[in-house]
């Protein structure tokens, strides 16, 4: 149905480097339900906050969980330009 992955190298920092949810299941709340669970194990490992480049499609979900936006991003991929959004969520108290 859909994963997400984290880098954990980052210090006190967990980076969400891909959050995809299939087509067919999109829209039935399973990238919130990903996201809940990837921050509950955040929080059990003391990171302070969560990290993304979230892309327009994802935006929305991300800001749902609580992330805000900290600036605009693009990435370069086959000659487009594609825009997106930093964006950050703090942990248990921790203020950005």
């Amino acid at each position: 149905m859909g994963f997400v992955s984290m880098a954990t190298r980052f210090q006190e920092r967990g980076y969400i480097e891909h959050l995809y949810v299939a087509p067919h299941y999109q829209r039935q709340g399973i990238a919130i339900e990903l996201l809940n669970q990837l921050e509950c194990w955040a929080v059990a490992q003391n990171y302070r906050q969560l990290t993304t480049d979230a892309s327009a499609l994802s935006k929305a979900a991300f800001l749902r969980q609580g992330f805000h936006i900290k600036h605009k991003t693009y990435q370069q991929k086959r000659g487009q330009i594609l825009q997106g959004f930093y964006m950050v969520k703090s942990l248990k108290g921790h203020h950005i």
